[in-house]
């Protein structure tokens, strides 16, 4: 093996120590800790190619031929984690942590295993500094793994209105709307990339036009925009919340429908106080099925963002906190996780202190 210089040397492990703050900084966001990560494979990668390996001893060069696939992983993660960063849909989650955990087992294995003496192993670094770096490194993979959370939202529109146009997802944020992700709607595709703190209901905007509501949530999350209907899948909160979108929407537009169903009915001959009285009663029948249905809604999501989410809409409509019938029946059995959210908490609060004062 070729043994390297003592300054090929400091290289070598001056790219490990970057490649180790480039991982551990990674969280905080920006583009430095990428750069700290992609200078350090560079350095560690092109050091390890220099100390080659001239002999025919069998083992020595199949270890040596992996410790190079391992290299060519880590390569790979620098370049998923430079995607990441700026958003291409060419990676979905943390495809860059992944390629880290390969190339770092492998890295380990070949560490242990190359041959060496005391000070050096066949790369003309100490063994102890390279399996430490290494190891570390390893370590620091299973932190990112566990403790990264990323949102891959990628959507696709038939709306010719939207082409080039620029998308925004925004929060509320004590009252007022955050914008937490951009991106251009180009050739029909979009996409938002990024990392988050916990589950979130964000609003798809067009401009300052709100479109729909996306649970940003760890997965991959596809939404389909078309001049008929809007829709978001591919993971548990937003199946759930739009499959309640799509159940009351239903309703809403059999509600929609009545004014047209009066006037046929009228049209075929039905005394007009009989098609009132009918109508009358399918419209209060409908009405309760779409409470039951948002309230059932809530109830089942009481310890997750859909819960309080819709329970904000919901109360929306009203001028002023009340309590009705409807909020009442919603926090019979509400859990500490529901009723201690800032929203519902302080709702609550108001609202019993406009009902005494009406009472009064």
């Amino acid at each position: 093996m070729k043994k390297l210089s003592k300054t090929e040397n400091l290289v070598f492990r001056t790219g490990a120590l970057l490649m180790i703050a480039g991982a551990v900084s990674y969280l905080a966001g920006g583009w430095i800790p990428v750069a700290l990560y992609v200078v350090g494979v560079l350095m560690f990668v092109s050091m390890q190619a220099r100390a080659g390996y001239e002999g025919n001893d069998f083992v020595i060069v199949r270890l040596r031929r992996q410790q190079m696939f391992g290299a060519a992983v880590l390569v790979l993660s620098a370049v998923a984690m430079v995607a990441q960063q700026l958003g291409h849909t060419i990676v979905r989650y943390n495809e860059w942590v992944i390629c880290l955990l390969i190339g770092a087992v492998i890295q380990l294995y070949t560490a242990f295993r190359l041959p060496s003496d005391d000070s050096e192993n066949t790369n003309g670094h100490g063994k102890t500094g390279v399996v430490k770096s290494v190891g570390l490194l390893l370590g620091l993979t299973f932190i990112m793994s566990a403790c990264s959370e990323h949102y891959s939202v990628t959507g696709t529109t038939t709306v010719h209105g939207m082409e080039g146009k620029m998308l925004y997802l925004k929060v509320y944020d004590n009252q007022d709307l955050k914008s937490i992700d951009s991106c251009v709607v180009m050739h029909g595709k979009f996409a938002f990339n990024g990392k988050m703190d916990s589950t979130m209901i964000t609003n798809l905007f067009l401009g300052n036009q709100s479109l729909m509501p996306v649970v940003v949530e760890e997965g991959n999350i596809v939404v389909k925009i078309d001049e008929m209907a809007q829709l978001v899948s591919g993971t548990p909160l937003n199946d759930s919340l739009y499959n309640f979108i799509q159940r009351k929407t239903q309703i809403d537009n059999q509600l929609a429908e009545l004014p047209r169903k009066e006037g046929r009915m009228v049209m075929d001959g039905m005394e007009h106080d009989e098609v009132i009285a009918r109508l009358a009663l399918e419209a209060q029948m409908l009405t309760a099925r779409g409470d039951q249905l948002e309230t059932s809604f809530i109830k089942s999501n009481y310890n997750n963002v859909l819960g309080f989410g819709l329970f904000m809409i919901l109360t929306s409509e009203y001028a002023y906190p009340v309590l009705t019938p409807q909020i009442e029946e919603i926090m019979v059995g509400a859990t500490p996780y529901f009723l201690n959210h800032p929203y519902v908490a302080e709702y609550l609060k108001v609202a019993n202190e406009n009902m005494e004062k009406l009472q009064q």
